[in-house]
């Protein structure tokens, strides 16, 4: 539904088994096959990539430290998967020796409240790359759309937009109506 990160995807591969057997509605998931987000790096380059979208972490600290919280849970599940659950030099190089050499090839100790908090950081990360997303597409669709202020006559582009991005439980005619406001007061 977005043109320019339909555009930035054209030249993603996919794989001949996606595109025999999957549905027309999933093969955009289909191209994401190949990608990994297991740290900052890749996240921000499969936005670039598929969205057009660069994220400028010196303009956006929320972002910034939420892909820092997410980067720590990336290392730990390196040594939790491909390391038999001991911390390793790299791992720990990234995550500050100094702080961690005491800790250098021993079990790393995930216990119900570490799950819950990596969770958390998980959670908060997404929901922050999702308002972020929202945000960055919509504000570039000004370029395309002649957005008119009023809900009723911007209702045909702004709800894809909104339905593709709102969560749920927030998918309100009344969120709907103060998302459009924030949207148009911010472009215009």
């Amino acid at each position: 539904m977005d043109n320019l990160s339909r555009r930035s995807s054209y030249g993603r591969p996919l794989s001949y088994g996606a595109a025999v057997f999957h549905s027309q509605e999933l093969l955009p998931e289909a191209l994401l096959e190949s990608v990994s987000f297991h740290n900052p790096k890749n996240i921000k380059d499969a936005f670039k990539e598929f969205l057009g979208i660069q994220i400028a972490l010196q303009k956006d600290s929320e972002i910034n430290e939420a892909l820092a919280d997410y980067n720590i849970v990336g290392h730990l599940r390196h040594c939790v998967v491909h390391r038999a659950g001991l911390l390793g030099s790299k791992n720990a190089i990234e995550l500050g020796l100094d702080e961690h050499n005491t800790f250098l090839e021993k079990p790393i100790d995930v216990n119900f409240a570490a799950i819950q908090e990596i969770g958390s950081v998980c959670e908060n990360l997404v929901k922050l790359l999702n308002d972020r997303l929202f945000s960055y597409v919509l504000k570039r669709t000004t370029t395309e759309i002649n957005w008119t202020g009023d809900l009723r006559k911007d209702k045909k582009y702004f709800v894809t937009y909104f339905d593709l991005f709102c969560p749920t439980e927030f998918n309100t005619a009344d969120f709907r109506k103060k998302c459009h406001k924030d949207f148009i007061d911010s472009v215009t």
